[in-house]
C-alpha cells in the first residue's frame, strides 16, 4: 500500500508542475500573510512557511483522480491518506483507516490504477 501511494506521489511531482513556492501568486499571499502578523507568531508562521516546498498528499492525488477518471471518491480518498499516514508517520491517532480487506480491495485497485497510468504514458490502449 505505501509503495502504491509512493509511486503515485512521485508520478505526480514528475507530470504536474503546478506548485512553484517561489511563484508569483504564492509570494504575493505570503508578503500580505506575514504583514498581518507580529512579534513571535510572524516569526513561527514565517519559519513554517519557509518550509512549504511540496504540495498536500490529498492535492496530489485528487489531480490524479481528475485526469485519469479513477473510481475514487471523497470519502475514499481521505480513508487512503489517513491510512497512509497512520503507518508512515506512525501515528495511532488517526482512526479513520482501512481494515486488512479494505486494505486488500485498496492494493488491487491501486495496482490497476497504475497500470492504465503506464498504459496511457506509452499510448497504448486498453
Amino acid at each position: 500500500f505505501i509503495a502504491y501511494v509512493s509511486l503515485l506521489e512521485q508520478y505526480h511531482k514528475l507530470r504536474f508542475n503546478d506548485f512553484n513556492p517561489k511563484g508569483e501568486k504564492y509570494m504575493k499571499m505570503y508578503s500580505k500573510s506575514l504583514a498581518e502578523l507580529k512579534g513571535d507568531t510572524k516569526s513561527w508562521v514565517k519559519a513554517r512557511l519557509d518550509e512549504k516546498t511540496e504540495v498536500r498528499l490529498k492535492t496530489r492525488l485528487s489531480d490524479l483522480i481528475k485526469k485519469f477518471s479513477f473510481p475514487i471518491n471523497d470519502s475514499r480518498l481521505e480513508k487512503i491518506i489517513n491510512t497512509r499516514n497512520h503507518y508512515i508517520h506512525l501515528d495511532k491517532s488517526i482512526t479513520n483507516i482501512f481494515n486488512n480487506i479494505q486494505l486488500r480491495d485498496t492494493n488491487k485497485l491501486l495496482d490497476d490504477i497504475i497500470i492504465q497510468m503506464f498504459y496511457e504514458e506509452l499510448n497504448i490502449k486498453t
